[in-house]
């Protein structure tokens, strides 16, 4: 199944560290919906990190559709609080053998 990354940033006034209703709703998203929503759309969360010591996140996903993913973010609420940015990924081998046949820019 592909592999796509979320990543998630907020501003430090909507952070769920400093807002009480931000950090109730963080709490319950990921504690109930995010579960829900993942099997309901056929996503499998592989690993969910904070970057400290900023106010970002990043998920590792597997997903049917980028679609899938989008959707997660949209229905679990984070595109409330963060700015959601969502990617899809290849391996390097793979990215190698797409990039084979490609006309050099540059010399």
């Amino acid at each position: 199944m592909p592999q796509y990354v979320i990543l998630a940033d907020h501003t430090p006034q909507t952070c769920p560290g400093a807002s009480k209703r931000v950090g109730d709703f963080a709490r319950e998203t990921l504690s109930m919906k995010l579960p829900e929503l993942s099997g309901k759309l056929g996503v499998r969360m592989q690993t969910m990190l904070h970057l400290d010591p900023g106010h970002k996140t990043l998920m590792i996903v597997e997903a049917p559709t980028i679609e899938a993913v989008t959707e997660l973010a949209f229905e679990s609420g984070f595109t409330q609080f963060n700015d959601v940015q969502v990617y899809p990924t290849s391996s390097l081998e793979e990215l190698a053998q797409r990039s084979a046949n490609w006309e050099p820019l540059y010399e």
